[in-house]
């Protein structure tokens, strides 16, 4: 039984391909921050090594589920930037660096070409791919593209095209998308126990993301974040051009160390925007943070519609040019002197005031 939440189809295609037995080299997991690519990466390992008798695996009760589970399976890692390497001098859970580095992959290159030990598939996790340098990326072209024996390789990356091309044409691609809300309703409250009022409020607050909302289900404190983030945005439209650019700068600043944070709140100002839209258009029974409407419909009145869908659409470019390497610092700078003044009135009709 896979764990996961929705994302159907990829779990379908896993399923087939193992059953099959012609299970990919290696996978690009791809989706946004929450979307749930660590969970099937973790399913995806459990199943390549469940020692169940059923077609059913993973089974979640053998000792192989058991230790991939508890994260004490020999033969399944997890990659990260503070991951070990061969060099001695080198402490990379303590240097802070936000790169995956060509002296770890080395040893992830040694490690798969061993076999396995405990279990039947070695699995590595690389986590995000995104983290790769150039010089990392190129020297895992070789075994990426002939893959020793008994041996899955799985990256997991906010998007296709934050990895390397070279990378991702060596990989299987399987690319979440959001997960319907009543699905992610109905598995809150039968496989987690949530009540209907907090599973309601999740499925909504979650957009999709069935990762981030059952974090949020354990820690409450994840949704007071996500609304503070928005209320940033508030504030940035009311605050001066300078206010404004040392805010892009402080971001710029976060972006290579703490990726997923910088995306996570570009993700907030996305939702901020959505929603000031659809309060605009005279939809504000269909707006998501509803824990903020009133704010929402003061910010739905300074605006033109167009404006709004512009702002809606710099916010959305900025993701896409930071996922693509661009310079963070300029990227960011030009979102906030794109935002709209806070001053500006209201327009009757689309394209008025623009």
């Amino acid at each position: 039984m896979w764990s996961i939440i929705g994302h159907e189809r990829a779990v379908a295609s896993l399923q087939s391909d193992i059953a099959a037995g012609r299970a990919a080299h290696a996978y690009l997991i791809s989706g946004p921050a929450g979307i749930g690519k660590g969970a099937l990466a973790s399913d995806l390992a459990r199943a390549l090594n469940c020692e169940a008798a059923t077609a059913e695996r993973p089974c979640w009760h053998c000792r192989a589920c058991e230790r991939i589970a508890a994260g004490k399976h020999a033969d399944v890692e997890i990659v990260t930037p503070r991951s070990l390497c061969d060099v001695t001098e080198h402490d990379h859970s303590r240097d802070s660096s936000p790169s995956l580095r060509i002296c770890q992959i080395r040893r992830v290159e040694r490690d798969v070409a061993r076999t396995p030990f405990e279990g039947r598939t070695r699995v590595v996790i690389i986590d995000p791919a995104d983290a790769l340098t150039v010089e990392a990326a190129n020297a895992f072209l070789k075994t990426l593209e002939e893959p020793p024996p008994s041996s899955t390789l799985i990256l997991l990356a906010s998007s296709p095209e934050a990895v390397l091309p070279t990378v991702r044409s060596r990989c299987r691609a399987l690319t979440l998308g959001p997960v319907r809300a009543a699905a992610l309703r109905q598995a809150l409250i039968e496989a987690q126990g949530a009540s209907e009022t907090e599973a309601d409020r999740l499925a909504r607050l979650a957009e999709g993301r069935s990762g981030w909302a059952l974090a949020a289900l354990a820690d409450e404190g994840l949704i007071d974040e996500r609304l503070t983030l928005m209320r940033r945005m508030e504030a940035l439209t009311a605050a001066p051009r300078d206010e404004r650019l040392a805010y892009a700068e402080e971001m710029g600043e976060r972006w290579p160390a703490r990726r997923d944070d910088v995306l996570a709140e570009l993700a907030a100002w996305q939702a901020w925007w959505r929603d000031v839209l659809l309060t605009r258009v005279g939809r504000a029974d269909l707006v998501t943070h509803r824990e903020l409407a009133d704010a929402i419909a003061i910010a739905a009145e300074k605006y033109a519609p167009l404006v709004i869908v512009d702002t809606l659409e710099a916010v959305r470019n900025t993701v896409r040019q930071l996922e693509e390497n661009a310079n963070a610092r300029l990227a960011l700078e030009v979102l906030m002197l794109s935002l709209p003044p806070a001053t500006r009135p209201a327009a009757a009709t689309i394209g008025e005031n623009k």
